[in-house]
């Protein structure tokens, strides 16, 4: 885990670099959270956390003295040369025009086309929205909002019955809540989950955010006398 802090801030992603400060801090708050007995952590497990914090920092630190922090350059630079934004409010403005039924999945890039404003014309296309909701809205219309929100609700009660649990199989949910937490919040100006590898974890991630509260153990049974 420590050895990806210098990876991500030399991979100049900015989003990166704010879902690694998620990522981190969700993995934390698992690292103090109340096993299945009810008892807090021991001092041994607090040096651990702050050992590794602090060999994280002393990383992140050394990247920016190395000059090789290029998501903390990009994100000092500002948004002037970003077209995201501009991209995002101009699909914003013609969204209506494809409701209630969207565009079709798959077609952000000939709609896109259409409708480019010539302030945004580069001699490059966008292959996709960087933002995975506004692509919804505009690919899928109606029908595709509503299983984004069906999707969030699940997500919360999903969030909310992970946190109750106990034990190795509480420590999983609490994993797999992370993991699409991160994913989620990624979309925003990227799009994660139409890469292969991560539309895996994704499920994997599903499937642990719902696994069994209880473990399954058998203890052994005592013998007949």
């Amino acid at each position: 885990m420590i050895a990806l802090v210098p990876l991500i801030m030399v991979t100049g992603s900015r989003m990166g670099l704010v879902v690694g400060l998620i990522g981190f801090s969700c993995l934390i708050f698992m690292r103090f959270s109340r096993d299945a007995g009810g008892k807090g952590f021991a001092l041994s497990g607090a040096m651990q956390a702050g050992a590794g914090a602090l060999i994280a920092a002393g990383m992140a630190a050394g990247s920016v003295f190395l000059a090789r922090d290029k998501a903390l350059d990009r994100m000092a630079a500002g948004t002037e040369n970003e077209l995201r934004m501009p991209v995002w409010e101009s699909m914003l403005e013609f969204i209506p025009q494809y409701m209630p039924w969207g565009s079709g999945i798959g077609s952000f890039v000939p709609i896109y086309q259409i409708h480019e404003p010539p302030k945004l014309l580069i001699p490059g296309y966008f292959n996709q929205a960087h933002n995975d909701w506004i692509d919804i809205a505009l690919t899928s219309g109606i029908p595709g909002a509503v299983l984004a929100l069906a999707a969030l609700i699940m997500f919360a009660l999903g969030a909310k019955s992970a946190l109750a649990a106990r034990g190795v199989a509480g420590h999983l949910r609490k994993c797999g809540i992370i993991v699409i937490l991160v994913l989620a919040f990624a979309s925003l100006s990227d799009y994660p989950l139409r890469t292969p590898i991560l539309s895996a974890l994704f499920a994997i991630a599903a499937v642990w955010a719902w696994s069994p509260e209880t473990d399954n153990t058998h203890k052994r049974k005592p013998e007949a006398s």
